[in-house]
């Protein structure tokens, strides 16, 4: 069996009125992070993740406003000079950072958008809502695609690109309890239909190569599935249960096995080895997300509050982590 993990509170960010459901840091900006909230507000914050003396709480340095309801996802370009958010406003917008302000308003969607993406290229953005439609716009805009007859027969909650497919491949999922990968062309083309989880599904993620998926919501699972190189399509591997709902998971980068951190409705938990190695009881935690350096990891919590976290070895973090 390999060795335990461990979390070890670094600092907490405070300045949101409501759930933090969403968190995004940019490689190119290891020092700024981004959140999105019930409050309806993006907030820019200042972080040193090397620093011994980082402050025990850190308060945003820009508060941005748009929105007229809860966000409920957002991402960052690569470089990360414009963020892009979901709301159930039934809207995204497209934030300059630079200037911290909303540039752009997208306009199409018939209900509360659940979940958007960006492209690795940064030219195509995708999103899913309530209105149990995926669509697919430019960074102007415009909607090039809606997809409703292939699309899930309830809520789109989850919208991601599959990694080193060039922009081209996604996978949604939604509450009808399945998985879809879908190809790029002019349109959206639905690829495959995947069903396995036996309740809603909340979040979808990716190892950095693409070669392994994992998918988790209610039924308290979280599945794991690998790329079949000859068909171009996902396999199942197995499920590590939980026993609690997955409201985000994020691959940790790591040289000798693949690490997964959720953010559950009972705390933050790690996986590795097809085990839990990892929980920290908190609040219901909605949002998860790895620093730039790899080392710390942000949760977003339904008490508004933005934990900084150390991940390490057990042996060298010496903490009271339930195993």
């Amino acid at each position: 069996m390999s060795a335990g993990l461990a979390f070890e509170l670094k600092s907490t960010l405070e300045g949101h009125n409501g759930a933090v459901t969403s968190i995004a840091v940019a490689a190119t900006k290891p020092d700024v992070l981004v959140s999105g909230s019930r409050d309806k507000t993006l907030m820019v914050w200042k972080v040193d993740t090397n620093s011994e003396a980082q402050a025990e709480t850190i308060l945003p340095t820009k508060s941005l406003h748009g929105h007229s309801h809860f966000i409920s996802d957002l991402v960052l370009s690569n470089d990360g000079q414009f963020a892009i958010s979901s709301s159930w406003d039934h809207t995204l917008r497209l934030w300059d950072l630079t200037k911290m302000e909303s540039v752009r308003r997208f306009v199409g969607h018939e209900g509360d958008v659940m979940s958007v993406a960006f492209s690795a290229d940064n030219t195509k953005i995708i999103s899913g809502g309530r209105d149990k439609t995926i669509k697919l716009w430019n960074t102007v805009g415009k909607c090039v695609a809606s997809v409703k007859t292939d699309s899930h027969s309830e809520w789109v909650s989850c919208v991601r690109f599959v990694p080193n497919a060039k922009g081209n491949k996604f996978v949604s999922a939604g509450w009808d309890n399945q998985v879809k990968t879908w190809t790029l062309d002019q349109s959206c083309k639905l690829e495959s239909t995947i069903t396995h989880h036996t309740g809603f599904i909340n979040t979808v993620a990716f190892s950095p190569d693409g070669s392994i998926m994992a998918t988790a919501g209610k039924d308290g699972n979280i599945a794991m599935w690998t790329l079949n190189n000859g068909t171009g399509l996902y396999e199942f591997l197995y499920d590590v249960p939980v026993n609690c709902q997955v409201y985000q998971i994020v691959f940790a980068e790591n040289p000798e096995q693949y690490t997964l951190l959720a953010a559950t409705e009972l705390g933050v938990v790690a996986v590795k080895d097809k085990e839990i190695k990892a929980f920290t009881k908190t609040s219901a935690c909605m949002s998860i997300c790895l620093s730039a350096t790899k080392d710390v990891i942000f949760t977003g919590h339904v008490d508004k509050k933005i934990r900084m976290w150390k991940v390490g070895v057990a042996s060298t973090i010496r903490l009271a982590i339930k195993f």
